[in-house]
């Protein structure tokens, strides 16, 4: 008996640490869009930033972002916020930075969600 339940809570614990819910292979793709212009204050002065293509790449287990010229790579976590949304964070090995996206299944299009002070992108 102590054997069983030794087995069902390994299992439950080695099956809890797997991503728990998994994309659709439709959704496994490159997302295309642009990063609006936005200011930055530096305290004595205000620069802008310029626009810049952002293109965002899902596969099976791993996420990969190319900003401009910039590619970041790393893994995501997925996670069913509605029946129609899905939050999606990426663990990106080159900045630390996590990347917070939401899937849209409906419209079939990204939202990034861009840390401060950079705007939100939709990603089609």
């Amino acid at each position: 008996m102590k054997l069983v339940v030794f087995l069902f809570t390994c299992t439950f614990a080695f099956g809890s640490f797997g991503q728990s819910v998994k994309l659709k292979k439709k959704y496994l793709k490159a997302y295309e869009g642009t990063v609006p212009s936005y200011s930055i204050n530096l305290g004595e002065e205000i620069v802008k930033v310029n626009s810049e293509n952002i293109k965002v790449t899902l596969k099976k287990d791993s996420l990969f972002v190319l900003v401009g010229k910039v590619n970041y790579g790393g893994t995501y976590k997925v996670e069913k916020i509605t029946k129609k949304e899905y939050k999606i964070t990426g663990s990106m090995e080159e900045t630390g930075i996590p990347a917070l996206f939401f899937l849209d299944l409906k419209n079939k299009s990204l939202l990034r969600k861009g840390v401060f002070p950079q705007p939100e992108s939709i990603l089609n």
